[in-house]
């Protein structure tokens, strides 16, 4: 399952952080899963270290990219769906495995997506600077996921697409003002609406 992708960040060696990739997707499996996510990646952060060991020694921060992978994994859809207005479905399967997608640049290169890089706590946490959070276990790294639905009406990307995808589900394309082409046609109302 795509969704199912986490981005770690690793300093000198060490997960300091784990977000989830998707900001926009509530995920069941992962918060039901969170502690055995979090075991996963920086078990599989370590087997990294030690194949290529020299090689990312010299890294003093990198992010790293992994699919949790369940032994069950069939293509059909396998639990809720991202959005809250979806219906959702019956088993979760257990994660097994943490597959490496791709090794990237640091923050800020990379995208924090659910820490803040200019935040002062998030960066120090990303940096390996922070003290261990009292809610995680000591040996752990922070791992943030989205905790609640994401209403499909807060999810922001190119409206075409968002359009295509309403018009996909059967939903009614979202319209604003005068049955939704006072903006097309009238532009002294497009520049009031819009600004």
């Amino acid at each position: 399952n795509p969704l199912c992708e986490l981005r770690a960040f690793v300093c000198k060696g060490r997960v300091t952080g784990i977000t989830q990739y998707y900001r926009t997707c509530m995920v069941p499996a992962l918060l039901q899963q969170r502690s055995l996510a979090c075991n996963l990646v920086c078990e599989a952060v370590k087997q990294l270290h030690d194949r290529l060991g020299e090689s990312l020694g010299d890294l003093p921060l990198y992010t790293a990219d992994f699919a949790l992978i369940a032994a069950t994994a069939t293509d059909a859809p396998q639990e809720a769906s991202a959005f809250a207005d979806a219906p959702t479905a019956p088993s979760t399967p257990t994660f097994d495995q943490a597959l490496l997608i791709e090794i990237n640049p640091p923050p800020p290169v990379s995208g924090t997506i659910l820490f803040d890089w200019d935040r002062a706590k998030d960066r120090a946490i990303l940096e390996g600077l922070a003290a261990p959070s009292v809610v995680t276990e000591p040996a752990l790294p922070e791992i943030r996921l989205v905790e609640k639905p994401v209403p499909w009406e807060s999810v922001a990307f190119h409206k075409p697409l968002k359009d295509l995808v309403d018009k996909l589900r059967g939903r009614e394309p979202r319209r604003h003002g005068f049955g939704g082409c006072c903006c097309r046609r009238n532009s002294w109302h497009r520049k009031i609406h819009l600004e």
